[in-house]
C-alpha cells in the first residue's frame, strides 16, 4: 500500500521540480552585469580561439570559463542574445526549449578540444557544463553519452523532430579531430525531467549484407582533411542529407585509407518517428548545364532533383516479405 502511494507522490513532486516557468525579463541590474561579461566572454573567446601562440590560447580558454558560469547562473538570462561572440557558436531550437554554446580551442598544432554549455529555457537558470571525451569513446555511433561524457565539436545546426519519446533534437557539428581527418556528427539530445543526455537509437540503417536494420545513436562521418563534405538537415526536401563517401588511399603513410565524397548523398527521412536511411538521393541527368555555359566543356551535369526526392519511396525490404 505504501508503494501505491509513494510512486504517484513521486511523480508529482518530479513534474514540480522540472516544470519551471520559462526564462521572463532580466532586472536592470542584471542586464547591466550581462554586458559587462559579454565584453568580456567576448574578448577571451577571440584569444581563446584566434591566438598565435597556444599558451594564450590556454590561458584566455581557463579564464573564459568562469565567466560564461557566472553569465548563465544569472536568472533569466536565458533571454540576453550574447549576439556579440562571434567565436562562440550558440545554437537554438524552434522551439527555445535550451540554447547551446560551442567553442573550439587547439592547444597544441592539428589537436582540438571543445567545450560547451547547454542552457536550458527557465526563469531559475539551469545550465549544463559540457566535457569532451570525443577520443575516449569508442564506437560513438552507438553509445549513449552524458553531459560529463560528451563527443566534442562545435555545433551549426539543430532541428526538433517529434520521437515515440517526445520531442528530441539533432544537432549537427564538426570535429577538427587531426592533421589527417576531420570529423561532421548529427547528434541526438534529449531532454528528460530536467536531465540532458546524448544518443538515442532513432536512426535505421541496413547492415553491411543489406540482409537486416540496425540502429544508431548517432551520425559520424570521418572523411580526409583535405576535402568538403555536408552533413546537415534540407528542410525543402525535408530530409538529413550528407555526401556519400569511398574510400581511398590516404597520403599519410601510418594511416591505410580515408574517405572522400564521390560526387552522390545519402539521406535520412523521419517515418514512423525514425530517421529511415536512404542509399541514395535521386539524381536527374539535364541535357543543359544548370549555367548559361557549360565549363570545361561539359555538356550533362548531375544535379540532385529536390522534387524527385521528396517523392521518394523506400524499396521493398525483403527480409520482411
Amino acid at each position: 500500500m505504501a508503494n501505491r502511494i509513494l510512486i504517484p507522490l513521486l511523480v508529482f513532486i518530479s513534474s514540480v521540480v522540472f516544470a519551471q516557468k520559462p526564462a521572463s525579463a532580466i532586472t536592470p541590474s542584471d542586464l547591466k552585469h550581462l554586458i559587462l561579461l559579454e565584453d568580456s566572454i567576448n574578448h577571451l573567446a577571440q584569444i581563446a580561439v584566434q591566438d598565435s601562440f597556444h599558451e594564450n590560447r590556454i590561458a584566455a580558454n581557463e579564464r573564459l570559463l568562469p565567466l560564461i558560469r557566472t553569465a548563465l547562473a544569472i536568472p533569466n538570462s536565458f533571454n540576453y542574445p550574447f549576439s556579440n561572440i562571434p567565436n562562440i557558436s550558440i545554437q537554438q531550437p524552434e522551439d527555445k526549449a535550451f540554447r547551446v554554446f560551442t567553442w573550439q580551442l587547439s592547444p597544441k598544432e592539428n589537436t582540438y578540444k571543445y567545450f560547451g554549455f547547454i542552457q536550458l529555457n527557465r526563469s531559475k537558470s539551469t545550465s549544463y557544463e559540457l566535457n569532451d571525451k570525443a577520443y575516449e569513446i569508442d564506437n560513438p555511433d552507438k553509445q549513449p553519452l552524458t553531459t560529463d561524457n560528451w563527443f566534442g565539436c562545435l555545433y551549426y545546426n539543430i532541428k526538433s523532430f517529434d520521437s515515440k519519446d517526445g520531442i528530441k533534437y539533432l544537432l549537427f557539428g564538426y570535429n577538427g579531430n587531426n592533421a589527417d581527418e576531420k570529423i561532421k556528427v548529427c547528434e541526438v539530445l534529449v531532454l528528460r525531467g530536467g536531465a540532458v543526455r546524448f544518443g538515442s537509437p532513432v536512426f535505421e540503417v541496413n547492415d553491411i549484407a543489406g540482409q537486416r536494420k540496425t540502429t544508431l545513436h548517432r551520425l559520424v562521418l570521418t572523411y580526409a582533411a583535405d576535402v568538403v563534405v555536408r552533413l546537415n538537415y534540407d528542410a525543402e526536401m525535408g530530409v538529413i542529407i550528407h555526401d556519400h563517401l569511398e574510400q581511398m588511399a590516404s597520403k599519410n603513410p601510418d594511416l591505410p585509407f580515408t574517405y572522400v565524397p564521390d560526387g552522390t548523398y545519402e539521406a535520412f527521412e523521419l517515418k514512423k518517428q525514425v530517421w529511415q536511411h536512404i542509399d541514395k538521393i535521386p539524381n536527374l541527368i539535364v541535357s543543359e548545364p544548370p549555367r548559361p555555359k557549360p565549363i570545361l566543356g561539359v555538356k550533362k551535369t548531375k544535379i540532385v532533383d529536390k522534387e524527385e526526392a521528396k517523392s521518394f519511396k523506400f524499396p521493398v525490404d525483403p527480409v520482411k516479405q
